[in-house]
């Protein structure tokens, strides 16, 4: 992966603080729909502004996985920040319940992204094997 160009990183920090504020502002003043197709509506935005915010994440991730030489199993616990911040966020303001079963979600969907981003040539299992054992002697 060659050197994001600075465009390229105000894009994606826009779209990592524009998708927060979406699911800040989703999740804070929640409607109180009465029909099926407003509660799926609903439902698809607060998925698609997580779906945002994880990929907007693992492309800083990715690039900071080049840079500092992690291994693909360490962009896959890519996500943990993410978690950390929304149980914090949960904790603080009890509206925010809403947000802690996609903990999960959004742990998996940034570690698989970041993962894809900075290594896209490795398959899942290359990327999940484990690392080779220490040696007391280089070869």
């Amino acid at each position: 992966m060659k050197e994001p160009s600075i465009g390229t990183k105000l894009v994606v920090a826009s779209g990592f603080f524009m998708s927060a504020g979406a699911l800040y502002w989703l999740v804070a003043s929640p409607p109180r729909p009465r029909e099926l197709l407003f509660r799926i509506g609903y439902v698809s935005a607060v998925f698609c502004a997580v779906a945002v915010l994880s990929f907007c994440w693992a492309a800083f991730v990715a690039d900071l996985a080049l840079k500092r030489g992690w291994s693909p199993r360490t962009c896959i616990k890519a996500g943990a920040p993410l978690c950390i911040l929304v149980l914090v966020w949960g904790f603080a303001d009890s509206r925010f319940w809403l947000l802690v079963p996609l903990v999960g979600l959004i742990n998996v969907v940034a570690g698989f992204f970041a993962r894809r981003i900075a290594y896209p040539n490795l398959t899942d299992e290359e990327a999940a094997a484990p690392e080779p054992p220490l040696s007391l002697f280089q070869k």
